[in-house]
């Protein structure tokens, strides 16, 4: 642009420059001239001043250009950095899962002529909330339950993880005793359960400790929870001590304890046969005292060998447990126990034998996914006081159904809690065996 203006002039300048010799001749014509000569310096003059000004505009764009560059790059910049801050937010948001579940129950009982006139009795089962996450390597659990007739935590506890194979826990945690997580596939568990040998929890602190080839668990419970003597509790605590006769008898006793201060180890040890075979042989056992609330009423142990063995579908769990209770109270007979808004009875020492079978089958039948079908054997034997022996058998099978699992027992049983007797009866007395057919159906979220 600015060679164009300049050429521009210097062309007119040499157009009439020829003009400026010739007007030598005339004055009129030379001052005409010069009027036109001083017109063409005044024009050159704007041209020049026009060309600074177009030089000083194209400075002040390139200039705009560049802070616009400038501004659209720390733009850029704090937009990466905006995402960054956002992505870490995320990664650090606590990852806390709700989760929980709905279930029904429908019992058909041969022992009870009600039950059995209106052809079994379908009710409310649970309600239950989950609370599963961690961060940074603290973990949370916890499960609270709904039934019609309480309300109880399952376990709360909060963990760290040391190192991916070593975490430690406190609160309400699971006692590590026998097979894990259950020494049985069915809706009513072994019999253990009910001695509170199986799906145990104490308020105390416990640890886990894995290696390729061990588990190792222990584990110090304080105290049950609920702390006190009540039988609104999902665990079989010991809440008292009586002399083995019927409640409603005359001369009838009975003493409130509880245990404390339990202590419980278990090794596991995973032998990987074969690509179908994997054995995991193991050993527990528990230390505990019992208290009245004034002192101690004697101390209790139990250990138990254990073995749970998969090859491809099938799965085989074994368990024999010994356990016995030392008491000052010479008239004690029976230990009682609550939970579920219930007391049952058991011995003061005893035996068990625990052995189930399942084989899992997968399927496509429509929204069922997987068939289970298992047999839960357990007996209690060798007890005080002459007491008789208790067994329960299960044949049953559990459905998959994507949110929905079920479960479907066949309970034969003799002297067994929830089946129509006790693991202690009343002393010198036996039960009957008994029947039952159930069906638990539970929609898991």
């Amino acid at each position: 642009m600015k060679i164009y203006h300049q050429a521009l002039a210097f062309g007119l300048a040499v157009s009439i420059a020829p003009l400026g010799a010739w007007a030598n001749t005339d004055s009129a014509e030379t001052q005409k001239m010069q009027k036109m000569m001083d017109s063409l310096k005044s024009m050159q003059q704007r041209i020049q001043l026009m060309q600074q000004q177009l030089d000083a505009e194209k400075a002040r764009n390139d200039k705009v250009e560049a802070n616009q560059s400038k501004i659209q790059q720390a733009s850029e910049k704090s937009t990466e950095q905006a995402a960054a801050t956002v992505k870490q937010a995320s990664a650090t948001k606590p990852k806390i899962h709700v989760g929980g579940a709905v279930r029904f129950n429908y019992t058909l009982k041969q022992y009870d002529k009600s039950n059995r006139n209106q052809q079994g009795a379908l009710n409310f089962d649970t309600f239950r909330l989950n609370l599963d996450g961690e961060i940074d390597n603290v973990i949370l659990s916890v499960e609270w339950r709904y039934y019609d007739y309480m309300q109880v935590i399952h376990h709360a506890w909060v963990g760290y993880k040391f190192k991916p194979d070593w975490i430690v826990r406190a609160g309400v945690v699971k006692a590590p005793f026998g097979n894990l997580p259950y020494n049985s596939n069915s809706y009513y568990f072994s019999s253990n359960y009910y001695i509170g040998l199986e799906d145990f929890y104490q308020l105390g602190v416990s640890t886990t400790y894995k290696t390729d080839k061990w588990r190792l668990d222990f584990a110090l419970l304080k105290n049950p929870e609920p702390n006190g003597y009540g039988n609104n509790s999902y665990s079989e605590n010991v809440v008292g001590i009586d002399n083995g006769l019927g409640t409603s008898a005359a001369g009838y006793t009975r003493s409130n304890v509880k245990p404390i201060n339990t202590v419980v180890g278990r090794a596991e040890y995973t032998w990987k046969a074969s690509d179908d075979l994997t054995i995991k042989p193991g050993v527990s056992a528990m230390y505990g005292s019992l208290y009245d609330g004034t002192q101690r009423q004697g101390n209790y142990h139990a250990y138990a060998a254990h073995l749970n063995a998969d090859l491809n579908r099938w799965n085989v769990k074994l368990q024999y447990t010994d356990f016995k209770y030392n008491l000052k109270s010479s008239s004690a007979r029976r230990l009682v126990y609550g939970a579920y808004a219930y007391n049952s009875y058991g011995p003061t020492k005893g035996k068990s034998v625990t052995g189930e079978l399942a084989y899992t089958l997968p399927v496509k039948w429509g929204p069922i996914t997987s068939l289970k079908f298992y047999n839960d054997y357990s007996r209690i034997y060798d007890k005080n006081a002459s007491l008789a022996p208790t067994w329960m058998n299960v044949t049953g099978m559990a459905m998959a159904a994507g949110p929905v699992y079920a479960y479907f027992d066949f309970v034969q049983a003799k002297n067994q809690p929830f089946v129509g007797g006790n693991v202690a009866p009343v002393v010198g007395t036996s039960g009957g065996l008994n029947r039952l057919f159930n069906v638990n159906l539970g929609y898991y979220f």
